[in-house]
């Protein structure tokens, strides 16, 4: 219990204190918000899209069943049926059924619930193709996990991106500050930043290693003040004392 309440008071500090952390947590919130409004987006409508684009695959389908026809390569239903079983999964229909000449033929499988598209064949006179997607509902929450799913690994790996740039731009360069100003703050007047970056850090960095070299300088002048003082006030303390 005192162990989850000391984590639980650290993750709070590491909030509270940390630039980085405050930073990365801003943008991959927003990140998160930007992917599932584009999500949205997406699937704005989508129902009616996808009876579009089922329409549209079938009239499709049905041009080359129709050209097959015209060829002389199907004058059967039995060859009609053959040629869309072999496109019905490019398609993304689950089952076919010609009728042509009196004669029924079905490939595939309906399923429960499935959508009928009908659509006559130009080249066959008569001759009627009957196509069967699943229902609408089941494509769009497919399609909407999917969705969602590339949207959440893309905000992830963004997110790891930003991180390490963050940790590498910005955490780092604050840490080394941060451990030059400690050291001085002890005593150290020696201790410099890494001057070398060209951003802001290196910036800093440098008016911040000239402060500590103004106030060494400073510190080396008084000090010697302070030496000759003491000499003077010796000298002076001798001569005293021989006069005396």
């Amino acid at each position: 219990m005192n162990r989850q309440r000391l984590s639980s008071r650290n993750l709070t500090n590491s909030w509270q204190e940390s630039i980085a952390v405050k930073i990365t947590s801003v943008v991959l919130y927003t990140v998160l918000l930007v992917a599932i409004v584009a999500a949205a987006a997406v699937l704005w409508n989508a129902d009616k899209q996808l009876e579009r684009e089922f329409a549209d695959r079938a009239d499709h389908l049905v041009y080359q069943l129709s050209a097959g026809v015209a060829e002389g390569d199907r004058t059967s239903p039995d060859a009609m049926a053959k040629a869309a079983e072999r496109q019905l999964k490019e398609y993304g229909f689950s089952a076919a059924e010609i009728f042509w000449d009196g004669k029924k033929v079905r490939v595939g499988d309906p399923g429960e619930g499935s959508v009928a598209i009908v659509r006559p064949i130009p080249a066959a006179p008569g001759a009627v193709v009957t196509l069967y997607h699943p229902p609408i509902a089941e494509v769009v929450k497919s399609r909407r996990n999917t969705v969602l799913l590339v949207a959440s690994i893309i905000a992830l790996l963004f997110g790891l991106f930003l991180t390490t740039v963050i940790l590498k731009f910005i955490t780092v360069p604050i840490a080394a500050l941060v451990k030059v100003t400690r050291a001085a703050t002890d005593g150290d007047l020696t201790a410099r930043a890494d001057a070398g970056r060209q951003d802001e850090f290196g910036v800093l960095a440098r008016f911040f290693n000239a402060t500590l070299s103004h106030i060494q300088k400073r510190d080396q002048e008084l000090e010697q003040h302070r030496m000759h003082l003491e000499e003077t006030v010796a000298q002076r303390t001798i001569e005293i004392v021989n006069t005396n």
